[in-house]
């Protein structure tokens, strides 16, 4: 499989909607403010009850109920706005069957809201400086290249989890890479930027799973969707195939103040707002 198939295979995915499209655009320009993305969201009626369904939901805590866009962009972020469109508007991203992953409908949007969810608590933790709003953004959009290569992996799903019990190969991406000389994190790349992801972002796609090899300046948001990821699978919700091993990069420590009582903590209230969440997120 080469860089030509896997832009086939985005431009077989529907296009992103106007308004996300013109979301990411913003976030390039250095003069954006909360107000013309909030603008963008008010003309989109289904966006619209997307952001206030997610600003409203009980992980935020907010303790009274926001109807206005301006006060929802403002408190959510405008990343985390725009991740909220790409989710809305690509339902064959997050929430088709990926046969390629023996993973049911759904099962990618839910292990990409527990990621996010995660990686937001870890932020407070790092020893460099984060956004969470970011964080909760790269967690969302971090397997969207698994959308891509899941027709291309489908039939040899048993042969690659067979090669995985047996350390034949090391997880998923090499065994992906076994299969089809790519892996789902360098066709999320090629996606994000058909997207228009901000650089970023598109640096948590590429390397959430060797966040050593990430550019300086966004290392320590890439090693924090890269902790979260990993602590969604010890949640156990992953998506099908991969979740039976998860490499932690050895350096992860090193960007985090978090001791084993405190990682304990984290991951208790982690799943309370995955559990308390996933209806205004998924439903």
């Amino acid at each position: 499989m080469d860089l030509k198939d896997i832009v086939r295979a985005i431009k077989r995915l529907s296009p992103l909607s106007p308004s996300a499209t013109r979301l990411l655009a913003l976030l390039q320009s250095p003069d954006s403010d909360f107000e013309q993305v909030a603008r963008i969201v008010e003309y989109d009626g289904a966006l619209t009850a997307n952001v206030l369904k997610v600003v409203n939901a009980p992980a935020f805590g907010l303790g009274h109920h926001v109807t206005s866009v301006s006060r929802a962009v403002s408190f959510l972020g405008e990343k985390m706005i725009a991740g909220i469109a790409i989710a809305s508007c690509a339902p064959e991203v997050y929430n088709s069957e990926l046969e390629g992953y023996a993973a049911q409908r759904g099962q990618l949007w839910q292990h990409s809201l527990l990621t996010a969810i995660a990686s937001r608590e870890i932020a407070g933790h790092s020893t460099r400086e984060l956004r969470p709003e970011e964080a909760f953004t790269g967690g969302i959009l971090h397997d969207i290249g698994k959308s891509v290569l899941s027709q291309y992996l489908a039939g040899e799903t048993l042969t690659l989890m067979k090669a995985m019990e047996s350390r034949a190969v090391q997880d998923f991406v090499e065994a992906e890479r076994l299969a089809l000389e790519t892996d789902h994190s360098e066709a999320g790349m090629v996606l994000g930027l058909h997207w228009n992801l901000p650089e970023e972002l598109l640096a948590v796609v590429r390397h959430h799973h060797d966040p050593g090899k990430a550019p300086e300046e966004h290392r320590a948001l890439v090693y924090c969707v890269h902790l979260g990821d990993a602590m969604a699978q010890m949640h156990g919700v992953g998506t099908g195939a991969d979740t039976l091993q998860y490499e932690l990069a050895p350096e992860t420590g090193d960007y985090f103040n978090i001791d084993e009582d405190t990682f304990q903590s984290i991951f208790m209230d982690v799943r309370l707002e995955f559990e308390k969440s996933r209806a205004s997120f998924l439903g």
